[in-house]
């Protein structure tokens, strides 16, 4: 049985040894031993007489290579293992780094680095390192952490106080916070109020419309009764009423997911509606959740009543298994093959429509990269198009 523990600080000369989590171009950074066939964090013993930054230095430039980077401390962490060190508490120091540059050699026991965008399935410390990388995504002061998430249409950024007025614009509409359990804003000043309880949790994002520069809605990751667990949680989100049916939602919660399983490390995202959210209900659907329970009786406390809840569930290995195609109604999974071999296209230009559907049953199916990028090219061409419908509509009128 082994135990691993964090702390913010001991005593430093219990520090024995530093663990580098290493990203470079946005992408990680694994070893290989060459007398191993799995994948390990860079890192290594302390050696006498060094500070432990001096050990997290040369060991990531002993096994990776690395001469351009920038480091920085992140934690203490403990490792308790009855087969090691007669089952004491052992500490070390993790790190994040940032490598800008790689030497083409490297001068140590490491056979070669791996460049990844995935974390390992084969991992040489599984019950160590992959909780060493989880619980440094959790920790927000760090440089793991993007302040802001992008897509074609949105920027997904934390809330703030300025965005009161925009954010009672949209959350006053009785049709928006009900039905996701919570009461219409009563005022900009109640807005506000709630964007500091409320809005400014951790990786709770305003929805932004790259076109306006304005927030429309929220989305976020949150840690409940349903999502206990450090390697878990629970994705929300609402939407202006002004927006709806174009496929923002979905466009948001994918970006929220990738962030969620490939930069914060998490295991399991889940999601849930309350009885008659069709909406929220085929968001869901789109993403690839999976339904898991009902319960009656779900107390609503901020509504003062109880209603029926629906609970479903992604996990990575789901996540990692999708592959998805730009639709007028966001982003689906073409893993599905209703959905994906017969898209409703009757809101789109006819011949776009003709094209975009005879293009998706006729391609193979590409990696993912390859397929992400064409489905990113798929949106921005429908768009134009939307928009210069829209022209010509209203010169006509």
């Amino acid at each position: 049985m082994i135990k691993v523990q964090f702390y913010d600080r001991v005593d430093d000369q219990k520090l024995k040894f530093a663990v580098i989590i290493t990203k470079t171009n946005g992408h990680w950074v694994f070893c290989k031993h060459k007398e191993r066939n799995t994948l390990e964090v860079p890192g290594g013993h302390r050696e006498p007489g060094e500070d432990i930054l001096t050990t997290a230095k040369r060991e990531l430039y002993e096994e990776t290579g690395a001469v351009d980077f920038t480091i920085e401390p992140v934690c203490v962490y403990s490792v308790t293992a009855s087969s090691n060190f007669d089952g004491r508490e052992t500490f070390g120091m993790l790190f994040y780094a940032d490598v800008k540059a790689f030497e083409k050699e490297l001068h140590s026991e490491i056979e070669r680095i791996v460049i990844q965008k995935d974390l390992p399935t084969a991992w040489t410390y599984p019950e160590i390192q992959p909780h060493l990388i989880q619980e440094a995504m959790r920790r927000r002061n760090t440089a793991l952490f993007p302040t802001m998430l992008e897509t074609a249409r949105l920027v997904l950024r934390p809330w703030k106080e300025e965005d009161a007025e925009e954010c009672y614009r949209y959350a006053q509409d009785p049709r928006v916070g009900p039905a996701a359990g919570w009461p219409v804003h009563t005022s900009v000043e109640n807005s506000r109020q709630i964007i500091r309880d409320v809005l400014s949790a951790p990786e709770t994002y305003a929805i932004v419309l790259k076109e306006t520069g304005l927030p429309i809605g929220s989305i976020g990751l949150h840690h409940n009764d349903l999502a206990e667990k450090d390697d878990e949680a629970e994705l929300g989100y609402w939407l202006g009423v002004p927006y709806w049916g174009r496929g923002i939602v979905p466009e948001a919660a994918r970006e929220m997911l990738r962030h969620a399983f490939e930069d914060l490390g998490l295991l399991r995202v889940w999601c849930g509606y309350y009885e008659g959210n069709e909406k929220s209900k085929r968001v869901q659907e789109k993403l690839g959740f999976r339904y898991q329970w009902t319960t009656e009786n779900v107390n609503v406390p901020l509504m003062h009543e109880t209603r029926t809840g629906h609970v479903s569930l992604l996990t990575r290995e789901q996540w990692n298994a999708q592959d998805y195609v730009f639709s007028k109604e966001g982003y689906v999974m073409a893993s599905t093959p209703v959905r994906y071999g017969k898209p409703n296209m009757t809101n789109l230009p006819s011949e776009l429509g003709v094209a975009i559907f005879t293009q998706i049953l006729n391609t193979p199916k590409p990696d993912r990269e390859k397929r992400r990028a064409e489905s990113k090219a798929m949106e921005r061409k429908m768009l134009e198009a939307r928009l210069k419908e829209d022209a010509q509509r209203n010169s006509s009128k």
